[in-house]
């Protein structure tokens, strides 16, 4: 489909009275009849400009001796780079002007209302090629006094630049991550690029605003389910904001840039950047799902990002013995978050949920969990809800009885009536407190003060306590949570 030009912009060249370009010494090319196809197309060269922003150009001029005249142009482009085509209009009819390939794909097609001014009809990123500029009357009518046009071609060499025909994952731009790219937005098709993360990471989406259209920023992964959508409202700013960040694996993900086809204005000018940071502990998109769970360990600690209100971050936990296991998370400042822990049968074992505030770690509260496989399921639950990020991480513990099995235990006492501890000070065992019957205290070896507890404190053997010895069971429970 092709889309009437709704803006036009006036060069500041002086144009003849049939709207030529060509200045004094520039390579103008005349159009040689009959160019009405690729194979007879007049060709016209690039010479240099001498400008540090469109250091080469070329000309074209035509007559178009009747109303079904098409005038073909061929140019080629030594490097990839960028193009912007400039043309005069005619008086009494709407032109058409068309960009297509070697490979006959049409890059660009607009049609040029009548008029008396010249405009920018268009630019392009393109790859190293052969290409064909095609001028035709659309409607209208030519005669021997607005029938003749000049037609220009700014080139610029860029390699961080979108590379038409994009718009499909097979023909995508390739991205270097971290690196700004230049592109201009299709009536009808997507500008994609392709990007690949070397690990795990985070990926953030940078991008221009239009200050004519909604652009929308699209990240989608190797099987083309969408990672992450947002569209930006029109703004006059001309600054590159980041859009949107998510934590991915290592693979290949396509950034799409376009918008809606309905909009009036098109070939808006973006700027759109993929920066990544390694990152081994964040949660890879997409894990709504237990089947697409982020894996987590024990003792590490995880950065996620809720990105919309409906988003739920899935984190799968293989607990490899039994284990009292405390949940930490973050605070955010106006966004509290729901966590629900689920075994692998999808039934709900425990709930949490975080405050508002500022924290980097806060407990949640702890349950005691068997060996097997569960899902912590993160979302919104109150507040702010765009882009919030948070950090969690799960801390075990090896329970033994009452008490806490730790490294360098060897045994514990149980209190069978009540029972004084003491200190040891100057050799001598003083007083400190007195224990209630049941009361369990982790002993880290004897000596001739009896039962060591640490810090200086010790139980005397008596009949008031009774010694156990640490089961293989504990200490290997330990080393399998600690791993």
């Amino acid at each position: 489909m092709k889309k009437l030009l709704s803006y036009v912009t006036a060069f500041a060249l002086a144009l003849s009275a049939f709207g030529g370009f060509a200045t004094v010494g520039s390579a103008e090319t005349t159009e040689v009849e009959q160019n009405g196809t690729k194979e007879t197309a007049t060709n016209i060269s690039f010479s240099s400009t001498g400008d540090e922003l469109y250091p080469y150009e070329t000309y074209g001029t035509g007559t178009f001796e009747t109303a079904e005249d098409v005038d073909t142009y061929k140019f080629t482009l030594s490097k990839a780079g960028g193009i912007k085509v400039q043309t005069s209009v005619l008086r009494t009819a709407v032109t058409s002007i068309e960009l297509y390939n070697e490979q006959d794909e049409t890059l660009q097609s607009w049609s040029l209302a009548e008029g008396e001014e010249s405009i920018d009809a268009f630019y392009e990123g393109l790859p190293a090629g052969t290409y064909y500029i095609k001028m035709s009357v659309e409607s209208g009518t030519v005669d021997n006094n607005s029938n003749m046009y000049s037609m220009r071609v700014l080139y610029w060499t860029d390699n961080y630049l979108e590379k038409e025909s994009n718009n499909d994952p097979t023909t995508a731009t390739p991205m270097t991550l971290n690196k700004y790219y230049t592109g201009f937005t299709d009536i009808e098709t997507d500008d994609i690029f392709k990007i690949t993360t070397p690990s795990t990471g985070k990926l953030t989406i940078r991008g221009s605003y239009s200050p004519n259209v909604a652009l929308n920023y699209l990240l989608v992964n190797s099987k083309y389910e969408v990672v992450e959508d947002w569209t930006i409202e029109p703004n006059e700013t001309d600054e590159v904001d980041d859009i949107f960040t998510v934590g991915v694996a290592a693979g290949t993900y396509y950034v799409v840039v376009t918008h809606d086809p309905e909009d009036e204005d098109a070939n808006e000018y973006y700027m759109t950047q993929a920066k990544f940071v390694a990152d081994n502990y964040t949660e890879k998109e997409n894990n709504e799902t237990t089947t697409t769970a982020t894996p987590v360990a024990l003792k590490r600690a995880y950065n996620g990002i809720l990105s919309w209100k409906s988003d739920v971050d899935t984190y799968k936990l293989n607990m490899p013995a039994t284990a009292n296991v405390t949940l930490n998370m973050s605070q955010a400042p106006n966004t509290a978050f729901k966590a629900v822990l689920v075994d692998s049968k999808n039934k709900v074992v425990k709930t949490f949920y975080t405050k508002t505030g500022k924290s980097n770690n806060v407990s949640l509260g702890n349950i005691n969990l068997a060996k097997g496989t569960y899902f912590l399921k993160v979302s919104h639950y109150k507040g702010d809800y765009e882009q919030v990020p948070y950090k969690l991480n799960l801390q075990p513990k090896v329970m033994w009885g009452k008490i806490e099995y730790k490294p360098g235990m060897t045994g514990k006492t149980v209190a069978v009536a009540t029972t004084k501890i003491y200190k040891l000070k100057s050799g001598k065992l003083v007083y400190y407190k007195t224990i209630a019957k049941g009361t369990e205290n982790g002993v880290y070896g004897t000596d001739k003060y009896g039962y060591k507890l640490g810090n200086s404190l010790y139980i005397k053997k008596s009949t008031t306590v009774k010694y156990y010895t640490v089961p293989t069971s504990i200490k290997t429970s330990y080393t399998l949570v600690n791993k």
